[in-house]
């Protein structure tokens, strides 16, 4: 079997859980969502159901108030028809003062002499007066149209009792949209959902949707059961206008029914959306996942053929061949690394055998040829730093060195005990010698011409990360000042070029009242490569 078609399967394998877990939670997510808004259904009906009866309780206090009126019960009419007047504007409504039998002694609507008082005809309205006058108690109407107005208005009727019997009947008229405007939906509305209020013969008077439609129209005929059976409940239905719901009702003090319907559609929008969410991820990683494994199953297989054929041919010192094949030769391709692998190991310890010999010879061919103490020292030191830096390579298989290790060891073959701290930083091959070099030259200075020239004298080395560079701080302190006409030796001159050609970089060269300060910035990546790296 083919690497690609493993690299399918796995693909497959891992894909297929993680969709399970995904739909199983998005599900479980989108159940909860719908069980979260059936509750603000729940809530919404409540709440409204508690400010209409709140809004017609109000109407029923003003009534009450007014019905102890001083005038009301001397019977001056016409004053009591100015407190009326001023209770109706107070609440936006009409009020009117009739007789038991309906007759209208006076309203707030027609003025006094200018058309005769109507009479109450209207079944509803003469229902809720007739409870008023059985119970002695405020009574609210259902949807009635007024006489004369021919307009639908609730009203609350109050009997004024007089030596024991109602002498007259006080009701106050509110229209549906006031009611309406209790149910405040606000950006529910515009999602879809639909208050509405509908009385004790299940017609409607308050509708937040198409109120001039439907005011007066018969609840359907699941809900008005549902009504009938209980004061409270969710159930779905389908509105009057046709849209399949999910209503809750509560039944109030008044014997008023509040609705809220959400549509099923904006119910089942959590999960249309999770489905569809699945169904276009599912697809997208299978897609992925095929084509992904076929492509790279072919670019891997021809590497590791290629692989295989490579190491082959690095024993055998011939050049390298193109990319090719499959994956049935990954065990002769490992067993081909894996001996190159030793060869290069023994290769390595023979170059670094051989190094160390000729910078062996090197220093003792110089120490022979030197004569002069002072520069035989400093032949010897160069060649120890080169060394040293060799041996730091060597151990670190030639992968890069810890920039403090290699200070302190150089520093350590010329006798200087510095101070050192900085962040950690992985010197590439390229700059450990070539740093090497430069720190060499510094402490050679500082033994000849700087602070090291006195018993009191020290050197203070520090780094510091300053953007994408390393600044790299040598500076001599208690030595004797530098001369202002001291120009740099062929050294420091080395050290410079070692800095600038080699590492990108800019090397400073400070002479100060108590030796050198000498500032390297090195680019920790130039267009000569890296320098360094953080460990």
């Amino acid at each position: 079997m083919s690497i690609k078609i493993h690299l399918i399967a796995f693909g497959l394998l891992c894909f297929l859980p993680a969709f399970v877990a995904a739909a199983v939670g998005g599900l479980d997510l989108a159940k909860r969502e719908r069980g979260r808004v059936q509750e603000d259904l729940r809530r919404l009906v409540e709440g409204f159901s508690i400010a209409v009866d709140a809004e017609m309780a109000q109407l029923t206090k003003s009534m009450q108030a007014l019905a102890t009126s001083r005038a009301l019960s001397d019977g001056d009419f016409e004053a009591f028809r100015s407190q009326a007047m001023q209770v109706a504007q107070d609440n936006d409504a009409a009020i009117a003062l009739r007789e038991p039998s309906g007759q209208h002694i006076f309203n707030t609507v027609i003025e006094p002499g200018t058309a005769p008082m109507p009479l109450t005809s209207d079944p509803v309205m003469r229902a809720a007066d007739a409870r008023a006058i059985a119970t002695g108690q405020p009574v609210t109407s259902d949807l009635y149209v007024a006489t004369g107005a021919r307009r639908p208005f609730v009203s609350v009727v109050m009997p004024i009792v007089k030596d024991g019997k109602v002498a007259a009947l006080l009701s106050i008229a509110a229209t549906p949209e006031r009611v309406t405007r209790q149910l405040r939906l606000g950006p529910l509305g515009q999602a879809g959902w639909l208050g509405a209020v509908v009385g004790t013969d299940n017609r409607v008077i308050a509708r937040t949707r198409e109120l001039d439609r439907f005011v007066g129209a018969p609840a359907t005929g699941d809900l008005a059961a549902a009504i009938k059976a209980s004061r409270a409940g969710v159930l779905p239905s389908v509105t009057l206008d046709g849209v399949a719901v999910l209503t809750g009702f509560r039944t109030g003090a008044n014997g008023w029914t509040t609705i809220v319907a959400v549509p099923e559609a904006v119910l089942n929008e959590p999960v249309r959306r999770v489905t569809q969410l699945l169904t276009v991820a599912g697809l997208i990683v299978l897609l992925v996942t095929v084509t992904g494994g076929w492509i790279y199953g072919r670019f891997i297989g021809r590497e590791l053929d290629t692989l295989a054929e490579n190491a082959r041919r690095m024993q055998r010192h011939t050049p390298l061949k193109p990319f090719k094949l499959s994956i049935r030769e990954v065990a002769t391709a490992q067993q081909a690394l894996t001996q190159a692998g030793h060869n290069a190991e023994e290769l390595l310890r023979e170059l670094d055998h051989r190094v160390k010999n000729t910078l062996s010879v090197v220093q003792a061919i110089a120490a022979r040829t030197v004569s002069d103490p002072g520069e035989k020292r400093t032949m010897s030191g160069r060649v120890a730093a080169l060394t040293r830096a060799h041996e730091a390579l060597s151990q670190a298989r030639w992968e890069g060195v810890a920039l403090d290790r290699l200070l302190r060891g150089i520093l350590d073959d010329a006798g200087l005990g510095a101070t050192m701290g900085g962040p950690a930083l992985t010197l590439s091959p390229r700059a450990t010698t070539s740093l090497a070099q430069v720190v060499q030259e510094l402490a050679d200075n500082a033994r000849s011409h700087g602070a090291l020239t006195v018993p009191e004298g020290r050197v203070d080395v520090t780094w510091t990360l300053v953007g994408d560079a390393v600044e790299l701080t040598w500076v001599e302190k208690n030595g004797p000042a530098v001369p202002d006409t001291f120009k740099p030796g062929f050294g420091l001159k080395v050290a410079e070029l070692c800095v600038v050609r080699q590492l990108n970089g800019v090397l400073a060269i400070r002479p100060a009242t108590t030796g050198w300060t000498v500032v390297m910035t090195i680019p920790l990546r130039s267009p000569l490569g890296v320098a360094a790296t953080l460990a």
